[in-house]
């Protein structure tokens, strides 16, 4: 299994996502990476085995940039090398990908006949020269929806751009992609054991949504590119363990949600139970006599369960 962390801040990242990245050695990975942006540039360091090797490497000790993205690589497209290793980069785009592109050779045909040159053997490779291809002629948003289109298979994604210092692109088909919520900084992983020590304010994207995150907002969209909800840090309370990303529900709604997402929690760490809080709203967004009816549901789904 392979790992993605990201995180846009206001302070120096390098050091946090090593760190992260330790957290998801349990997946069992060959390699692992860094790409963060600093002074205009794509700064990209990579390494052949564990997160150590990594911390070891002298660049990594000087790696600025308050954004950057994070991977450990379990080697199915290319030998677990280096070269392989994640993040893949352009001089203008670098990504870090969990999945399968399945049409990945018919892409980097096309890719090379319009120039590109490859420097690994990876399928990964492709979605690197795709979004730096559509950039050319598209806005950045309008190059990910079309990106996105083009590729088959399975992923999870996190992407970062030269010209677009302040965000991190996340976007997700198939593969789990997690976003976490801090004060003046955000989070993208692979799951929320990444991010726990940074944040327990976690969501996850939908099957087929992409995102767009700021220190301050994330911006939730389709595949076609409609807004799903947008999240700024004034909309999340403080007194919430975890943040389920859902709109304001109805009652009807929240007894259908309920068993689910008690399921969910119990049956997925690695969050302990007790230290989670159930909460598809913010406070404010809360009519009294519905969390009332919603907290009797779920203990009525924790009965059964436990039952069970």
């Amino acid at each position: 299994m392979c790992g993605i962390i990201g995180i846009n801040s206001s302070k120096p990242v390098s050091a946090t996502i090593l760190s992260s990245l330790k957290k998801l050695e349990y997946r069992g990975y060959d390699s692992a990476g860094i790409a963060t942006l600093s002074n205009g540039l794509i700064n990209e360091v990579k390494s052949e085995g564990r997160v150590d090797n990594l911390e070891k490497n002298l660049l990594i000790k000087n790696m600025e940039g308050t954004i950057g993205i994070g991977h450990v690589r379990w080697a199915t497209h290319g030998a677990p090398n280096s070269i392989n290793a994640h993040p893949h980069s352009s001089q203008n785009v670098s990504v870090v990908h969990n999945g399968i592109i399945e049409n990945s050779t018919l892409l980097k045909k096309f890719l090379v006949s319009k120039g590109h040159k490859f420097k690994s053997q990876t399928d990964t490779e492709v979605i690197v020269h795709l979004i730096t291809e559509y950039l050319k002629e598209l806005n950045l948003k309008d190059a990910i929806i079309k990106t996105l289109k083009q590729l088959h298979g399975s992923f999870a994604l996190g992407v970062i751009f030269k010209d677009q210092p302040d965000l991190i692109v996340g976007a997700r088909r198939g593969s789990p992609l997690a976003v976490g919520y801090g004060p003046n900084e955000n989070y993208l992983g692979s799951d929320s054991y990444a991010l726990k020590s940074m944040t327990n304010k976690i969501s996850y994207l939908d099957d087929g949504e992409f995102c767009i995150i700021k220190k301050d907002q994330i911006d939730f969209f389709n595949e076609d590119g409609l807004i799903d909800q947008v999240i700024s840090m004034g909309d999340i309370s403080s007194g919430l363990k975890f943040f389920y990303r859902l709109p304001p529900l109805c009652y009807h709604t929240l007894l259908i949600h309920s068993e689910a997402l008690v399921f969910h929690e119990i049956t997925n760490g690695p969050f302990k139970m007790e230290d989670t809080i159930w909460a598809p709203w913010s406070p404010d967004e809360a009519d009294q006599n519905a969390v009332i009816q919603y907290m009797a549901a779920l203990v009525n789904s924790i009965q059964k369960l436990i039952t069970k």
